[in-house]
């Protein structure tokens, strides 16, 4: 199955099983960048740059992976791209994971 269509079935449910799938699909780029947004709640491209130790250019290209995937949202202000996890079951189930 492909990242996307595990993504889609993801939406739709609220299994923390089914996340914890939809998580390891990702890349460990996109599972860091998907980490530090979380932990962040709605950041900017060079903030989060800085915490992985990538290249601005680098993160904007995967943030902009991950908003297609519909994992992260983007809201434009200004020049300024700032990026939050979309409101789904996927926040419960990064939630759940900061407690472990």
């Amino acid at each position: 199955m492909r990242k996307q269509e595990i993504i889609s079935i993801a939406q739709n449910s609220n299994n923390s099983l089914v996340w914890r799938k939809v998580m390891r699909s990702l890349s460990r780029q996109e599972q860091k960048l998907t980490m530090i947004v979380h932990e962040l709640t709605r950041v900017n491209v060079k903030t989060v740059a800085n915490r992985s130790f990538t290249t601005e250019q680098s993160t904007s290209s995967t943030l902009g992976s991950l908003e297609v995937l519909g994992i992260v949202e983007k809201e434009q202000c200004g020049r300024e791209s700032f990026y939050s996890i979309k409101p789904s079951s996927l926040s419960k189930y990064l939630q759940d994971n900061d407690r472990k």
